[in-house]
């Protein structure tokens, strides 16, 4: 299935190594650092005609989460009309075009409205998207433009799945300084309050982190430490615009553990407040980077 796609490489001097899929949503499907593969893929990953979330690094635009409105999931409205979109938006869903290698350790995606999005969503934009790898971490810079005439709302995201042994799991620990945690409806796609923070470090497979989605403070930034000590680090940056979420996600009898930052919460484009906006001609960009 891997022999079936146009695999684009990126590596540093001392030999770590990302690989990427542009016909999948221009995902980051291996990242070695240190000798070590750090992302987990599910066993449908190669799969081209699936829609689930495959593992790897997978960016998601112009949604995280799910959108449900007055009881019908997958919707929302926008200038009295009723739009539909499928949880984690299209981005990922997507062929994306490779734009530059500026070197052997550093490459860029686009990715620009088509009919089909205007469906989904009826805006015009440009998304750059520029990995670079060093022997110990991997930046991610996205950039987005507002190619329309009217100002865009959105809330953007990454989705890492790293790779936690079965056998350790219940001894890798998860660490953050969130300021609070954000309490989900029965369905987990919509917010509905806020609540205190667990105390961490806490186990990944402590049921506390179980789809937790935390409001981080000035320490934009997480940690999952291995029982070997080795420890990786993921963290934002605030450019233009930034990450104010950290998603966390698990399954229990599979071997990873996602720390997903996040610019906004489920549903937000049914609410009032929480999107990012951009105006027409307007670019911002945001920055994540994992390191060890």
């Amino acid at each position: 299935m891997h022999d079936s796609f146009n695999i684009k490489n990126i590596t540093s001097p001392n030999g770590a190594t990302a690989e990427f899929a542009p016909e999948l949503g221009a995902i980051c499907s291996s990242l070695i650092l240190n000798n070590r593969e750090l992302l987990f893929q599910h066993n449908f990953f190669w799969d081209k005609n699936s829609r689930k979330t495959r593992g790897g690094i997978p960016f998601l635009f112009p949604i995280c989460g799910r959108l449900e409105r007055n009881g019908k999931l997958g919707t929302y409205l926008y200038e009295n009309k009723l739009y539909e979109m499928p949880a984690h938006g299209f981005a990922d869903k997507m062929p994306w075009n490779v734009l530059e290698q500026k070197d052997d350790s550093e490459i860029m995606f686009e990715l620009t409205h088509t009919e089909n999005t205007i469906v989904q969503f009826p805006f015009q934009f440009r998304i750059l998207l520029n990995y670079k790898i060093t022997d110990n971490s991997l930046t991610a810079t996205v950039t987005f433009k507002n190619t329309g005439e009217k100002a865009m709302p959105f809330y953007a995201g990454f989705h890492p799945y790293f790779f936690t042994k079965l056998e350790q799991k219940e001894n890798i620990l998860f660490n953050a300084a969130p300021t609070y945690s954000i309490q989900y409806n029965e369905k987990c796609n919509d917010v509905i309050g806020t609540k205190k923070c667990p105390e961490l470090p806490l186990p990944v497979t402590s049921p506390a982190l179980t789809d937790l989605l935390m409001r981080t403070g000035n320490k934009k930034a997480a940690q999952i430490i291995f029982p070997d000590n080795f420890k990786i680090n993921i963290s934002t940056s605030i450019d233009d615009i930034d990450f104010p979420y950290i998603q966390l996600y698990t399954l229990k009898d599979e071997p990873f553990f996602c720390v997903e930052p996040w610019m906004g919460a489920p549903n937000t484009l049914n609410s009032v407040t929480g999107s990012k906006w951009i105006l027409p001609g307007e670019s911002q960009s945001a920055k994540m980077t994992i390191s060890i």
